[in-house]
């Protein structure tokens, strides 16, 4: 196993299960852990189990189980080392420190990164400062290299399902996967970001975020990239430019979908002074949930939709809303019949 060659008996008391890729089911309750922040970013504390409401495809489910946690979890921190993200690693690495130094000393760190494939850096530690020094010396691509995000994510979730506890991902990527312009895209030659997205390794990674119970927050690096220089008007757009545009929608159109599926975040800095504060947020939503827990009404393995609201006394709905902002994973696969 990649990320557990060095993963203790003592910090696996909990025995792996085959199903633990999934929201627990052998327990008959369904878990999901609600995230509840202020428009500014800062979590909303005090919230009571009767403000909130769990919805099944619609159908609104008894809360069987209520906390407000703040508990310790194991962090994979996943880097691309792609030439793009060399480019920039400096002032990256600098906001990663500052992301890890925010973090509480029980929290676990492991690092990781990808190219073509996964590879296991560093195994989950408290120890931050050597994650931090390690990050500063990862080696990036400078040539040509082939990108497959989809895959490394997918094997990186494989990873985490036998560890116990709360879990996620901080991915720092360009979201650039060449996966997405080979199989099942047409050739290629379709121009909808969307049906760049259409091939099977991103459909197996879709099937994992669906089910596991990792949550992926991704902070998309290369904004420079992103955002090319305004055309001035009747000029032609490039070839090269034009590639570089419809590869960076679906890529921004892959991490925002990640997030979804996952209940986690997908972040887009224009620069180097944006990086703090999405770290800081990141630590905030990895740090304070509310979990809850309801009994699944149905056995028919398949997949079920879950909407959280949160009312206030008078019964009306705070969350999501314009002020309150709500993350949760959306659904989970019910048991077998």
């Amino acid at each position: 196993m990649l990320l557990l060659l060095c993963y203790s008996p003592a910090q696996a008391q909990v025995p792996p299960s085959d199903d633990s890729q999934h929201i627990k089911v052998k327990a008959e309750v369904v878990n999901v852990d609600v995230n509840v922040v202020e428009a500014n970013g800062n979590f909303v504390a005090g919230l009571r189990r009767e403000q909130f409401h769990v919805f099944d495809d619609g159908a609104e489910q008894p809360i069987t189980n209520f906390a407000s946690i703040d508990v310790a979890v194991k962090i994979l921190l996943l880097v691309e080392t792609s030439p793009a993200v060399y480019l920039i690693h400096g002032d990256h690495l600098t906001a990663a420190s500052a992301f890890l130094n925010g973090l509480a000393p029980r929290d676990e760190v492991a690092l990781a990164t990808y190219d073509d494939q996964l590879h296991s850096v560093l195994p989950f530690s408290t120890d931050k400062a050597r994650v931090a020094a390690t990050l500063g010396e990862v080696r990036y691509t400078l040539g040509t290299a082939r990108l497959n995000l989809f895959a490394s994510l997918s094997r990186a979730l494989d990873e985490l399902a036998s560890i116990p506890g709360r879990t996620a991902i901080v991915l720092l990527t360009t979201g650039l996967d060449d996966s997405a312009s080979g199989d099942g895209i047409e050739n290629g030659r379709s121009e909808d970001p969307s049906a760049r997205l259409r091939n099977r390794e991103w459909e197996k990674l879709a099937a994992r975020l669906r089910a596991a119970g990792v949550v992926v927050y991704s902070v998309a690096l290369g904004g420079g990239l992103r955002e090319p220089a305004r055309r001035k008007a009747g000029q032609s757009e490039s070839g090269t430019a034009a590639q570089l545009r419809i590869g960076f929608a679906a890529a921004d159109r892959a991490l925002r979908e990640m997030a979804q599926l996952s209940g986690g975040l997908a972040l887009f800095p224009q620069g180097p002074a944006d990086l703090r504060p999405m770290y800081r947020h990141f630590s905030i939503a990895l740090r304070h949930e509310y979990s809850l827990g309801f009994a699944p009404p149905s056995h028919d393995a398949r997949y079920h939709r879950i909407e959280v609201r949160v009312l206030d006394k008078k019964g009306r709905q705070i969350a999501p809303a314009a002020d309150y902002h709500l993350r949760a994973r959306p659904g989970y696969i019910s048991p077998s019949p």
